[in-house]
């Protein structure tokens, strides 16, 4: 699926920007490794916020409700995106610094996903996030530290 967005819309993405300031002909950047209802939620952000991009917000998170964090444009964009958790993940994967490198964007996904857990005893979290439990009897020891070496003499 390809997607047309305008260049100053997708340099709120920083890999994208990366491409386009190292190629200055270049028209397409492949992101085929990112779902396309990702890739719709991603094109979706950028289009609306023109390439601006909007303030990041820091942790702790103040609130589970994103109206009380984020524009409402944002909050209302995250908490359709965020009922359904698997794109909601893959959305904040996509958006890390190591692939699409969107940190507003991440940033808003990560604190819907903290909006889950957020007062939340360990079980809950575990469940809502799907984090299996290991018991701490069964929990392998920690490997001893590694004695220093010394330096190499000349």
């Amino acid at each position: 699926m390809e997607y047309v967005v305008d260049q100053k819309h997708a340099c709120v993405s920083r890999f994208v920007k990366k491409k386009l300031a190292e190629d200055a002909k270049c028209k397409r950047v492949d992101l085929s490794p990112v779902k396309a209802k990702t890739l719709n939620a991603i094109v979706g952000f950028m289009q609306h916020h023109e390439g601006k991009e909007p303030a990041v917000h820091q942790a702790p998170l103040r609130s589970v409700l994103m109206k009380d964090i984020w524009s409402a444009w944002d909050a209302a964009f995250i908490d359709t995106v965020g009922e359904d958790k698997e794109t909601l993940y893959d959305l904040a994967h996509a958006c890390a610094p190591s692939r699409v490198d969107i940190p507003p964007l991440f940033e808003l996904a990560a604190s819907k996903i903290a909006s889950f857990v957020k007062g939340q005893p360990p079980e809950k979290y575990r469940q809502l996030l799907a984090v299996a439990s290991v018991p701490p009897s069964s929990a392998p020891a920690p490997a001893p530290a590694a004695a220093p070496t010394a330096a190499a003499k000349k």
